[in-house]
């Protein structure tokens, strides 16, 4: 009966990550990260928490794609999305307060919990800009340098849906791939309601 119970317990938990995570990058799948998220926009706005989150696109990923194939190209994004998975973490943290996600193709996203706006951009985002800009991707004897964009924005009190949040990162990300790529942006203080 034991045996059964913890073989059950193991199938249930093999079949959740099959509908959760992504196959290629074991990050949650979109559909599961929105339910999280919905989720933490109720509880931070019942708490008075922040709540910051942030969109990423690789550059030029297309080009990666292109000129090394597309087994390249998944390379790249489960390196990617290892950094992302390993940056997130940290010391004294509760694993379940940053959470990354496939958004869908190249873009990956992040939800901070408990997590102001520049703490997610500084502390957060400019360690992973760096990180995957510094790492050294090697397929079959070549060296591939990725670099990623950036953007962030945070829960504004008066918000009860993460919509608005979400829109405002990707505007966000927008400006900082149409001002050169790489680099970290966060929302424009002009698109909160109080300004």
């Amino acid at each position: 009966a034991v045996f059964s119970l913890i073989a059950g317990k193991k199938e249930q938990d093999r079949l959740f990550a099959l509908a959760t995570r992504d196959g290629l990058t074991g990050l949650f799948v979109i559909r599961h990260f929105r339910t999280l998220l919905n989720h933490a926009v109720v509880e931070a706005h019942r708490k008075k928490e922040p709540l910051s989150l942030i969109l990423i696109d690789l550059d030029f990923f297309k080009k990666v794609n292109d000129t090394y194939g597309h087994v390249a190209g998944d390379v790249v994004l489960k390196r990617v999305a290892k950094i992302l998975q390993e940056s997130v973490k940290k010391e004294g943290v509760p694993p379940d307060r940053n959470i990354p996600a496939r958004y869908g193709g190249e873009e990956m996203i992040i939800m901070f919990k408990n997590c102001s706006l520049t703490d997610a951009a500084f502390n957060y985002g400019e360690a992973i800009r760096r990180a995957v800009e510094a790492e050294v991707i090697e397929y079959e004897n070549v060296k591939i340098h990725q670099t990623i964009s950036m953007g962030v924005a945070t829960l504004h009190p008066e918000e009860t849906v993460p919509d608005l949040m979400v829109h405002r990162a990707d505007t966000a990300l927008y400006r900082a791939k149409e001002t050169g790529r790489n680099r970290v942006c966060i929302e424009k203080p002009e698109t909160s309601p109080e300004t």
